[in-house]
């Protein structure tokens, strides 16, 4: 039983480290290939996104864990409010746009992409089904 829960845990760590080693290689190589500008614009894109991805937390994450297991019809309306939001996402992609260089489809991609590893993450949480996270 404890070999089962460590070798878990040591699972986890080794998929978390390499997801940072990943992260931090690709970093490195967006700074010394593209440059130190464009290495700034994503750090500047990403903190904007990660405002933007606070909305979507509007629903908090251990309440629609529960509610996603106690009733079956809130997985619906879960995700019609991923999806309502997704759209509507671009509307502070177009007023922020002129704050970065990055085109608008690019920034818009970006922000639905973060947004949507959340909504990922809730779903397969409350399936127990992290395992294909």
């Amino acid at each position: 039983m404890a070999s089962n829960i460590v070798r878990k845990l040591f699972n986890l760590s080794l998929w978390n480290t390499s997801a940072a080693a990943i992260n931090f290689v690709a970093n490195i190589l967006i700074a010394k290939i593209l440059g130190i500008d464009v290495f700034g614009e994503f750090a500047y894109l990403s903190s904007i996104t990660a405002l933007f991805s606070l909305l979507i937390i509007f629903i908090p994450p251990n309440y629609a864990i529960i509610r996603y297991q106690d009733d079956t019809k809130f997985k619906f309306v879960f995700t019609a409010f991923f999806t309502l939001f997704s759209v509507l996402l671009i509307i502070p992609v177009l007023l922020f746009q002129n704050l970065t260089d990055i085109p608008v489809w690019l920034f818009y991609m970006f922000a639905f992409s973060t947004s949507f590893q959340a909504y990922i993450d809730t779903s397969l949480q409350a399936e127990n089904k992290l395992n294909r996270y």
